[in-house]
């Protein structure tokens, strides 16, 4: 099985005739590009605010990390977990650190018309959980994040489930 094809099966064995549950194989595609799962809704930061005033900005609207801006574009990115291990558990003044000092570099990212199962394998190989989704140009498009995979999955293989209950159980 390529890095473009799901990893997700689910099976039951059965027997109609014994009126249990039908055998279903769900094969998931992860060739779909990643275009269709992009967040453009990016909140942003500048390098120069203290991780303080990020962590601040992250808990008001609800994300887990912040694009770092500058420059004109996407310069890196600081996460919750960036704060978490390299401000606070590092017994650092966050009111002082300034995000430059801790965000992540450089900007991972795919292009738009990359697969799903292409962004996984550059989550795993860069070992994050968010890629910038950037254009052959250069113009940022949004983020993806492993989260974001793992939600579409769940709701792949839901609609797969009600397909399969439909037609077995439903049809007249």
């Amino acid at each position: 099985m390529d890095a473009g094809r799901a990893l997700l099966t689910s099976e039951t064995s059965t027997d109609l005739r014994a009126n249990t549950v039908p055998v279903q194989t769900l094969s998931v595609s992860l060739a779909t590009k990643v275009r269709g799962l992009v967040v453009d809704d990016v909140f942003q930061v500048e390098p120069e605010v203290t991780t303080r005033d990020a962590a601040v900005q992250m808990v008001e609207k609800g994300v887990g990390s912040l694009l770092v801006s500058g420059g004109g574009g996407p310069i890196g990115i600081v996460t919750d977990r960036d704060i978490l291990r390299k401000v606070t558990a590092a017994g650092r003044d966050s009111g002082r650190v300034k995000v430059r000092d801790i965000m992540s570099l450089p900007l991972i990212g795919v292009t738009p018309e990359a697969t799903v199962g292409d962004a996984v394998k550059e989550m795993v190989g860069h070992g994050v959980k968010r890629l910038a989704v950037v254009e052959e140009s250069g113009a940022f498009v949004g983020l993806i994040t492993m989260t974001d995979i793992v939600a579409w999955l769940a709701r792949q293989k839901e609609l797969s489930d009600s397909l399969v209950d439909y037609f077995l159980y439903d049809l007249p």
